[in-house]
This record gives structure tokens, C-alpha cells and sequence, in this order.
């Protein structure tokens, strides 16, 4: 019996998956709402100069958790090897713009939340250590095709009418 549901081949082989998945949906949810008990927080008063430079922290986070993943899209899209270790990666990146908004609110869980996060990093990091090498390469590899073919045009003839 064929299903017939639309991102299934009829063989079988291919996994149904939505995106974002609902772990990233979680953490734009928290996102959202830290931002905004942010902005209560410091309605009536102007934040210390050192969380300044954590919401500049927080603003590189959050786009190279954007960044991590669009990638993880457009790699989920081509079925790359490398999609369970892009996946690790971009909910770690994802965390960090949630832990650096905790460090502002309340800063001595933010700073055991950031303590707990360091420490998940440097053991993901161990746990991939053989892999970065290939990975890099494969990333590396597929953003310089994407930026050749965005920037590098065809030139079209167009047809001469006499």
C-alpha cells in the first residue's frame, strides 16, 4: 500500500522530517521571551557597560546559530553523512544565545548555565574530534558552490531578430 503522504517515496526509503524541528522551535520560543523580559527588566534604567558587550556576544551567537542552521537545512535537503554532527553542533549554537540572555537577567544562573554549557562543548568537541577535519571540508566545500553559483553569472544571448 503506497502512503500518501508527499515526502515519502514509494519505496519507503525517505524519512519524513519537518523544519525547523522542534527541539530549534523550543529555543526560538525561549528566544522570544527572554527577549522581552529583557526588555521589562531594563525598561526604566540603562544597562551596566558588561552586558553590553554580552548582548553583542548574544547578537554574534544568534547569527551564527542562524547561520548553523541554514546549513543544517540545506545539508538535511542533499542527505549528507555529516547531518547527525551539523545537528549536535547547530542545538549547542543554539543554546548559547538562551544562555548569554540568562546571564543577563539573572546573573549567577546564567554563569552556571554558561559553566554546564562550556563543559557540554569541550565533550561534544572530544566526541567529534576525528570527524571536524572531514566535516570542514564537506561545509567548506558545499558554501564555496553555493557562493560561486550566487555570484557568478551566465551571460544570455539574447536572440537577434532581423
Amino acid at each position: 500500500m503506497e502512503s500518501s503522504n508527499p515526502s515519502t517515496e514509494s519505496s519507503g526509503t525517505r524519512k519524513e522530517w519537518s523544519f525547523p524541528p522542534p527541539l530549534h522551535k523550543i529555543i526560538f520560543f525561549l528566544v522570544t521571551t527572554l527577549s522581552a523580559f529583557l526588555q521589562l527588566h531594563y525598561s526604566n534604567q540603562t544597562p551596566p557597560v558588561e552586558q553590553s558587550y554580552i548582548m553583542q556576544a548574544f547578537f554574534v551567537a544568534l547569527s551564527v546559530y542562524s547561520t548553523s542552521l541554514a546549513i543544517e537545512y540545506e545539508l538535511q535537503t542533499h542527505g549528507s553523512s555529516h547531518l547527525d554532527n551539523i545537528k549536535r553542533m547547530t542545538l549547542l549554537l543554539g543554546v548559547l544565545p538562551l544562555v548569554l540572555l540568562m546571564l543577563i537577567l539573572c546573573p549567577l544562573y546564567g554563569l552556571l548555565t554558561f559553566a554546564s554549557w562550556a563543559i557540554y562543548l569541550v565533550r561534544v568537541t572530544l566526541s567529534l574530534y576525528q570527524e571536524y577535519p572531514k566535516l570542514l571540508t564537506h561545509v567548506s566545500g558545499w558554501m564555496l558552490d553555493v557562493l560561486k553559483r550566487k555570484f557568478t553569472r551566465e551571460e544570455k544571448q539574447l536572440p537577434l531578430s532581423l
